[in-house]
């Protein structure tokens, strides 16, 4: 966008910010009229975003009230996130650290509260991800899609073959958990218009021995419909059924998820560096991965569904539930 007077004065002050209008506005106030109350509308991006973070920084006042509504009430707008309308006390200088929002719906009714804070300072899931990059372009099962450490980019989070290098990683038996943990934890949640703008931070250690855990985010990632690995597009690896399981006609090109299933490959990779803080078959000992009731309803139901395709006639014997679907 072309910059403004204001913009490009004030740089230094507000960094990225000062591509939003809003807050130009909110800053210029600041400056001009000190120690004035300013009561405003608009997106909690200044609040939680990371190219706000020089603005936080340096717009000291106190956040008396605020409550949020869904964007989708005001007209012309058809965004799913929510807008607060906020009273800023300048008098009282105070960095935004958080806030509990009143939340209405587009009813005008009052439905929760909300605490929005500062996101600064803490590290995001996309960082914890990193630590378990894995290039063994030999061993590749897949591509993982990456997000935006945020609910408004859970569409781009995605699994398939082809990969178009643009904020993704590889798949393989040595990340296999991790992958489906990430992918697991932004797709478990529906997104929806208050949680648009909410981050998805690094996790505590709880996940490392917690291995149902891992086997669900597993079972989630298999047989959900972000997951497009295609046999279009190479070997399916993703395969959960064996051929004597769904009566195939011929045998799967790839056998690897129901050997991993089984155990049989992921104490391989146990002892290396990337792995090093996984619990699961330490002992070398191939065994079976144990799974929730829940998600081993998600299997029986999945069995149904191969054993039904594989019972027509000219399917593609290595079909992925994307092809299937499809």
């Amino acid at each position: 966008m072309k910059k403004t007077s204001v913009a490009e004065k004030y740089y230094k002050d507000l960094k990225k910010a000062s591509n939003e209008i809003f807050i130009q506005f909110l800053w210029h106030i600041y400056i001009k009229i000190n120690g004035c109350l300013i009561a405003e509308f608009s997106k909690i991006k200044h609040l939680t975003g990371l190219d706000s973070f020089t603005f936080r920084q340096n717009f000291l006042a106190k956040l008396e009230k605020g409550f949020l509504v869904p964007a989708y009430t005001f007209d012309n707008v058809n965004g799913n996130f929510p807008v607060g309308f906020k009273i800023w006390n300048t008098s009282i200088k105070q960095k935004f650290s958080d806030f509990d929002f009143d939340v209405y719906n587009d009813k005008g009714e009052m439905i929760s509260t909300k605490s929005i804070f500062d996101y600064n300072g803490l590290k995001r899931i996309n960082q914890w991800l990193s630590e378990y990059y894995n290039n063994d372009s030999l061993n590749k099962l897949g591509v993982m899609h990456h997000g935006r450490n945020d609910f408004q980019s859970t569409r781009g989070v995605y699994i398939s073959y082809f990969d178009n290098k643009d904020h993704t990683s590889l798949i393989t038996p040595l990340n296999l958990h991790i992958q489906c943990i990430y992918f697991t934890v932004y797709h478990c949640i529906p997104a929806n218009w208050l949680n648009d703008r909410d981050q998805f931070l690094y996790p505590n250690n709880g996940w490392i021995s917690d291995t149902e855990f891992q086997n669900d985010c597993l079972a989630f990632t298999l047989f959900h419909g972000q997951n497009r690995i295609s046999s279009k597009e190479g070997i399916n690896h993703w395969i959960p059924f064996t051929e004597e399981q769904v009566n195939a006609r011929e045998k799967f090109d790839s056998h690897f998820m129901t050997d991993f299933l089984r155990g049989k490959i992921l104490h391989n990779y146990s002892n290396t560096n990337l792995f090093a803080k996984s619990e699961t078959n330490k002992n070398g000992k191939d065994e079976p991965l144990v799974f929730s009731s829940e998600s081993q309803a998600v299997f029986d139901d999945g069995l149904k569904l191969w054993k039904y395709y594989h019972s027509k006639q000219n399917v593609n014997v290595n079909a992925s539930l994307y092809d299937i679907r499809e």
